[in-house]
This record gives structure tokens, C-alpha cells and sequence, in this order.
């Protein structure tokens, strides 16, 4: 599809052929550059990742301070979770009782 389009649009009449190649093959060019960069750059963040915590030394120690931040983290929001699911359950509550939708019979509360 992407062909397609390209050529429509270089056939356009009042484009310059010549000048529109060279622009397409110059935008191609720097994708080609941004890809091998992002590449570059990823591979030297999980090469640093890995070697920071697979250091022979410091390695054991960095691991177990990262599960415990974890472990820490995990227990936060599985907390805020539970809680809000809780508020969630009360207000549901109250406005089932608020309109009378306990579900209890008619003539339970003496009506």
C-alpha cells in the first residue's frame, strides 16, 4: 500500500521526480538510522541492567534489596486495592439500602 501512495504521489503532475527520489530514499535513510540507534541504545540499557545485578559482588546484595522493593511495592497495592474494593462494596451497600433493594420482603421492616 505504502508503494502505491508513493507512486501516486510521485506522479503527481508539478513534482519533481528527481527531487521527490531523493527525498524518499533521504527519509528511508533516517529511519533506517533511528532504528539502529533505538537498537543501540536498548541493548546498552539491558547489557548495563544485566551486569548491574549480575555482578559477582555486589550482584547478591542489589538483587535481594530489588525483591525486597518489589515484595514492598506488591503488598502497597494489593493494600490500596483491597481497600478500595471494600469502599466500593460499602457504598454499593448503602445505596441498595438507601433505595430498598436489600432484598428483603415488603412486610419484614413492618411496612
Amino acid at each position: 500500500m505504502k508503494d502505491i501512495v508513493a507512486e501516486v504521489q510521485r506522479n503527481l503532475p508539478g513534482t519533481d521526480k528527481d527531487r521527490y527520489d531523493i527525498a524518499y530514499e533521504r527519509g528511508r535513510t533516517q529511519a533506517r538510522s533511528a532504528l539502529a540507534t533505538t537498537g543501540i541504545a536498548l541493548g546498552l540499557a539491558v547489557g548495563t541492567a544485566l551486569m548491574f545485578f549480575f555482578d559477582p559482588v555486589m550482584g547478591p546484595a542489589r538483587r535481594a534489596q530489588l525483591r525486597q522493593r518489589a515484595m514492598s511495592m506488591s503488598k502497597e497495592i494489593s493494600g490500596a486495592a483491597e481497600s478500595k474494593v471494600e469502599d466500593t462494596a460499602n457504598s454499593a451497600k448503602g445505596l441498595a439500602a438507601e433505595h430498598d433493594m436489600t432484598g428483603s420482603e415488603p412486610g419484614a421492616r413492618g411496612e
